[in-house]
């Protein structure tokens, strides 16, 4: 069975180098309008500055590999719709993800013997997305559903940034055609002028928004703990010496926890951890190791979690009280309480919208959206 979920993001507007006040209701629309864009098609695969996704690999080691031997699978990403709302400062949006080639054959279930071959085509899965803008500000919240361990973000965002740029040389392209050709009258501003009126290429900078009541949950939880040590090799590639410690000692997990959560440096994490759990210089010559990354593993309730600094973050992925895809009143009636939640922490100027009057606003925006029947690659 497919586990439902959501993750919250913060993001950032950014105009070529510049982030934008989420405040200015053209910044607003300006990614509804390249969000559009995007939707104009099914987009298949991940878009890359000028290179192929196998020229940012190791390209030697690509041509060792027997090219018969090996199938590619591809990721698809549909915006099936998205709208906004300036009364709710909000951009609501269907996002499909799929996985091109991961498939043979789709089956009745009921029957078992009803088989279609679906090689070449991408099973898609949708996902409710939701872009709050702040009042004041460059910083809202962003939050996704989550099916698995899977969120169209980080594909999106690529996205958002390739078909703006896109978008942004076309224009540049037509003007630069338009002053090829006479100007009888005079009429025209200057090429320089015009080139710089055109608004520069639309990004999103993203992170997951780390959640104090849920690190919280985890540290009650913990069930077993270990740390775990490794030495890296010159060219910051982990090596096979590593030293695992067992920690037993609730207060020293609590400490462990919180060091790794912190803002200090890798070394000085490392020192500190390594204070907590009383071992020193002797112990780890004794090892033979001398220890440049450090991680935990947290066994908990559901599962194993592993806590590595600058990434404890990642961890925070939220499910609802029941399994299965939630309708929409569950899902933003939770959603919304949990951004209410956590604007104060993250520092966040943010009117949350009325769980009612945006549930109205989905439903009525997303009768209107057709899926695409045969998805345009790109």
């Amino acid at each position: 069975m497919a586990t439902w979920g959501y993750r919250v993001y913060t993001f950032k507007l950014v105009g070529g180098q510049d982030e934008l006040s989420q405040e200015i209701e053209e910044h607003r629309e300006r990614l509804h309008e390249v969000l559009t864009l995007v939707g104009q098609r099914t987009r298949v695969g991940k878009p890359y500055r000028g290179t192929t996704e196998a020229e940012v690999g190791d390209e030697e080691a690509l041509q060792e590999l027997p090219e018969d031997e090996y199938e590619n699978t591809q990721p698809t990403l549909t915006v099936r719709g998205s709208a906004f709302d300036k009364d709710l400062s909000a951009i609501h949006a269907n996002i499909a993800l799929g996985e091109q080639g991961l498939h043979d054959y789709a089956i009745n279930p009921a029957e078992g013997s009803d088989r279609v071959d679906v090689k070449s085509r991408s099973a898609e899965t949708p996902r409710r997305t939701d872009f709050y803008f702040a009042s004041a500000g460059f910083e809202g919240f962003l939050v996704t559903e989550v099916v698995g361990m899977k969120d169209p973000i980080p594909l999106l965002a690529k996205w958002i940034r390739h078909v703006s740029m896109r978008q942004r040389k076309q224009k540049l392209d037509a003007i630069t055609s338009l002053y090829q050709t006479p100007d009888p009258e005079g009429t025209r501003v200057s090429k320089t002028k015009a080139h710089a009126a055109v608004p520069k290429t639309l990004s999103i900078r993203v992170e997951r928004v780390a959640d104090p009541e849920l690190l919280k949950q985890i540290l009650d939880d913990i069930q077993s703990m270990d740390t775990e040590y490794t030495e890296l090799d010159e060219d910051n590639n982990e090596t096979d010496k590593r030293l695992i410690v067992k920690v037993r000692e609730k207060k020293v997990q609590r400490s462990i926890v919180d060091l790794l959560a912190g803002t200090g440096d890798g070394d000085s994490i490392i020192r500190q951890t390594l204070e907590e759990l009383d071992m020193d210089a002797e112990g780890l010559r004794a090892a033979k190791i001398e220890p440049n990354k450090v991680k935990a593993h947290v066994r908990g309730n559901d599962g194993t979690t592993t806590l590595a600094p600058g990434k404890i973050s990642d961890l925070f992925n939220y499910s609802f009280k029941a399994a299965g895809r939630p309708g929409d009143s569950p899902y933003y009636t939770t959603t919304l309480s949990k951004i209410d939640q956590l604007k104060k922490p993250s520092q966040i100027p943010l009117v949350t919208p009325e769980g009612s009057e945006m549930i109205e606003w989905v439903q009525r925006e997303e009768e209107g959206w057709q899926v695409q029947e045969t998805p345009n690659n790109e």
